[in-house]
C-alpha cells in the first residue's frame, strides 16, 4: 500500500485519482483470476461452516439468501454469548427491537411467541428453530403488524 505522498508523486495525480487507479488494477487482477478459474473449471468459493449452514437453510426453505442472512444477523445480535442459541429474554429483546419506537408488546403476546418458537420446550432456541417460526408465522413482521 502506498503512502499519500507516494500517490501525489505519481505523475502529479491527486491521492484520489491514484487510489482509483490502484483500485482498478486490483479489480483487473481479480477479474483475470476469475476468468482463468472459469476456463480451467476450478472456481472454489470457501465458506465458513456458519455461512454454509445459512445457505443450506435458505435453499431448504426456498427463501432468498439475502433474507435469511438478514434474519441471521438479527438473531446473532441478541445471542450475547454467541452460542448459536438464544434464551427467552434474548428472544424478547429481538422481538421488542422490531416494534416501532414507543410501542411495547404485551407480556402475554411475547410469552405466546416464545411458546410457538420454542417447539421442543428446551428453554432456548437455535437459529433453525427461530427461522422456521419466522417462516411459518411471519415472525417479526407478523409480531409487529
Amino acid at each position: 500500500m502506498k503512502t499519500e505522498d507516494e500517490f501525489r508523486a505519481e505523475k502529479g495525480q491527486s491521492p484520489i485519482m491514484a487510489g482509483l487507479g490502484a483500485l482498478a488494477e486490483n479489480f483487473g487482477r481479480i477479474h483475470a483470476s476469475l476468468e482463468r478459474s472459469k476456463t480451467q473449471g476450478s472456481f472454489v468459493l470457501e465458506l465458513s461452516e456458519e455461512e454454509a449452514f445459512v445457505r443450506q437453510l435458505a435453499k431448504e426453505l426456498k427463501m432468498p439468501l439475502v433474507d435469511v442472512e438478514e434474519i441471521h444477523k438479527k438473531f446473532k445480535k441478541v445471542d450475547g454469548d454467541q452460542s448459536g442459541h438464544i434464551c427467552k429474554d434474548e428472544f424478547k429483546e429481538l422481538i421488542v427491537s422490531q416494534f416501532p419506537e414507543g410501542v411495547v408488546p404485551r407480556k402475554a403476546q411475547l410469552d405466546g411467541y416464545w411458546i410457538e418458537v420454542d417447539s421442543d420446550s428446551s428453554g432456548e432456541i437455535s437459529f433453525e428453530e427461530f427461522l422456521l417460526w419466522y417462516v411459518q408465522t411471519g415472525g417479526i413482521a407478523g409480531a409487529v403488524s
